[in-house]
């Protein structure tokens, strides 16, 4: 009878988000894991982790293994059901990775019965301002080799500026209507304490104040979804272009490394070559040479491959990455249009409250 964990039998790895709870501004998510792959002690978990141990292993993930682009949990949400469905994304991506699953990180935060660390991983190049200038065009001495990753960085920097930008124009947005809210509440309150001496006048506008506290009101839940939810889901947009962003740069210094290796084997093959061009050959220098060279060729050989890796896995990883920025853009954009227009009706029924 085979066994279960045997690399014969089919390989599963599922990563589920049971319940999701929160206690004051802790997250804690109740996952639960099924595996058979031979790496993992056993074949059910259910570890438990708070947001800051999940965000820190999309940190560890995104470091060791550049080439995916993996969507970041939207952590400054204040909705937790954005909050689980984002964990949910998260876990499906890595799940579906056989690198990302087996890897130590992963498999230490399903186990550990501690608190999660990240463990020692490369460093990752931060989107700061020179990152970011670096993917402007005109601004980069060097482009890069392939004019799909050139473009790709021009658009993730493009997505990151107009991400900042809709960011802080919901809250100039928000602030107009709180202060529109407020000026229609001053006006409600003037119009309900005066008298203008006529029943039918002083009737009116109290009918009239009692419509712009209405309205009043669906202001101020406007400048709420404005400031929070949709400002939100910008914040949630940018982490997933900045994260693209980290992505592509690393694959960038790939790019970078390579022909530095490449210019060193070239380097060492000119020694060889003068000493051959040498009047005198002696043995020990030609010795510590070809070991030179040979080091050379297998650090410029580790380098292509990591090179070709990258490129070959991040190409696809792009694909999919545009597709589902496009996706949650227009449901975000949807989501907004629907607010939009369903206050506006409710200001248009309450003017007609008057007429009736």
């Amino acid at each position: 009878m085979a066994n279960a964990n045997s690399p014969q039998t089919n390989p599963t790895f599922t990563i589920k988000l049971e319940s999701i709870e929160r206690l004051n501004n802790n997250i804690t998510a109740n996952l639960i894991v099924n595996t058979n792959l031979p790496q993992y002690r056993r074949q059910k978990y259910a570890p438990v982790r708070s947001l800051a141990e999940i965000l820190r292993l999309h940190k560890y993930l995104q470091s060791s293994f550049p080439e995916y682009i993996l969507p970041v949990p939207p952590f400054k949400s204040s909705k937790i059901e954005v909050i689980a469905r984002g964990i949910e994304k998260f876990f499906t991506r890595v799940a579906s990775k056989t690198r990302l699953r087996t890897s130590d990180g992963v498999i230490q935060f399903i186990e550990s019965e501690f608190a999660f660390v990240q463990t020692t991983s490369p460093i990752v190049p931060k989107r700061t301002k020179s990152v970011l200038q670096s993917f402007i065009p005109g601004s980069q001495p060097t482009k890069d080799i392939d004019p799909y990753f050139e473009n790709a960085k021009q658009e993730e920097d493009a997505g990151v500026q107009q991400m900042q930008s809709w960011i802080r124009l919901s809250d100039k947005l928000a602030r107009v209507y709180k202060d529109h809210g407020y000026a229609v509440s001053e006006l409600a309150n003037r119009l309900s304490a005066t008298d203008f001496g006529f029943d039918s006048t002083t009737q009116c506008a109290r009918k009239f104040s009692k419509s712009l506290r209405a309205i009043e009101d669906y202001n101020n839940k406007q400048a709420i979804y404005i400031g929070t939810t949709f400002a939100e889901h910008c914040h949630a947009q940018l982490c997933n272009f900045e994260s693209a962003g980290v992505s592509l740069a690393c694959r960038y210094g790939a790019v970078t490394n390579y022909e530095a290796a490449c210019k060193n084997t070239t380097k060492k093959v000119n020694v060889i070559e003068r000493l051959k061009s040498g009047g005198s050959l002696r043995q020990d220098r030609v010795d510590s040479a070809l070991e030179d060279l040979a080091d050379a060729k297998r650090v410029e050989a580790e380098a292509r491959e990591q090179m070709k890796r990258m490129t070959d896995v991040l190409r696809t990883e792009y694909v999919k990455h545009n597709e589902t920025m496009y996706l949650d853009g227009m449901r975000d954009l949807h989501l907004f249009a629907e607010q939009m227009v369903e206050s506006a009706e409710k200001e248009i029924r309450a003017f007609e409250s008057c007429l009736d």
